[in-house]
């Protein structure tokens, strides 16, 4: 069985545009780090360098000379499920 959730739609949306970590997007999904880490690399999506991610913990971004706060999104299980259901869909539908 495919893991949808490791697709790089999800993880686009997970670790790019929602700003999570990879080890709070493990912890979400219910897998290693490791195994987000691989499926980032997998899919060519690029990795945060170690100045990002601690101005991310610390709930602010750099970008342009200013900091742009960040509101970490709170998911629960029926819109993880739902998150990946779209995927799926959108998917089908390009594949059609």
């Amino acid at each position: 069985m495919k893991k949808h959730y490791l697709e790089k739609e999800c993880l686009q949306k997970l670790y790019v545009d929602d700003s999570l970590s990879i080890r709070q997007i493990g912890k979400r999904l219910g897998c290693s780090p490791m195994t987000i880490q691989r499926a980032l690399v997998r899919h060519g999506i690029e990795r945060r360098s170690l100045k990002e991610g601690q101005l991310l913990r610390r709930g602010r971004l750099y970008r342009s000379s200013s900091y742009m706060d960040i509101d970490e999104p709170e998911y629960t299980d029926e819109q993880f499920d739902d998150l990946i259901e779209s995927i799926k869909a959108e998917r089908k539908n390009r594949d059609v």
